[in-house]
């Protein structure tokens, strides 16, 4: 079972300023006031509707709930395919615009060449669809998406 722990205001503003930094955005002001934010044992950080805060959770076993929004590793913050949603729809830097082929060969798990010169992670971006986060490291974006969710071709 995940151990979650909430996370105090002044905890979840310092991640969402840190990705209002990354992605160009003011994630602090579309996210602070209308999630509660809780990260597990595994550095990974969800959120969940201030509601919850109306429910006893303590005799409830729950293995996990909320959406999965990102996980921190020394410092840097990695978007889930969720998060980059979230953040994309007002992200103004570090966005990769993709086309068609490139959109496959991402969501196929292969790591995809770039022009383009990002500094930490970036979010992938086709059309209006957002299809993760990859980091970029010397001209090529490394691919995150997990193999449950890559397609075959």
């Amino acid at each position: 079972m995940m151990k979650l722990k909430a996370l105090n205001k002044k905890e979840a503003s310092k991640i969402l300023e840190h990705l209002g930094e990354e992605y160009g955005c003011d994630a602090k002001t579309l996210l602070i006031d209308k999630y509660t934010f809780f990260t597990s044992d595994k550095n990974k950080v969800y959120i969940i509707t201030n509601e919850i805060k109306d429910i006893d959770l303590s005799a409830v076993r729950v293995n996990s709930f909320g959406m999965y929004l990102c996980e921190i590793n020394h410092g840097n913050i990695r978007l889930s395919m969720e998060g980059s949603l979230l953040i994309g729809k007002i992200a103004t830097k570090n966005v990769f615009e993709v086309d068609n082929t490139t959109a496959k060969e991402w969501l196929m798990g292969t790591d995809i060449k770039s022009e383009q010169e990002f500094v930490g992670f970036v979010i992938i971006k086709k059309n209006e669809d957002f299809l993760g986060c990859g980091k970029y490291k010397e001209g090529i974006i490394l691919n995150y998406v997990s193999k449950a969710r890559r397609i075959k071709e």
